[in-house]
């Protein structure tokens, strides 16, 4: 498994993640993500 989506310097032009869905609670939102290769990620926003 990579931690990371992309090699340390990599230029940011070079780097692409999709926004795959958002989920918008009260408290919180978060964003799934997906790379060029399928990988995935998840992000959140606490308000």
């Amino acid at each position: 498994m990579e931690d990371y989506l992309g090699p340390v310097k990599t230029k940011k032009d070079d780097l692409f993640l999709k926004l795959v869905k958002r989920v918008r609670k009260p408290d919180y939102t978060m964003h799934f993500m997906e790379d060029r290769n399928g990988r995935k990620a998840m992000f959140y926003n606490y308000k």
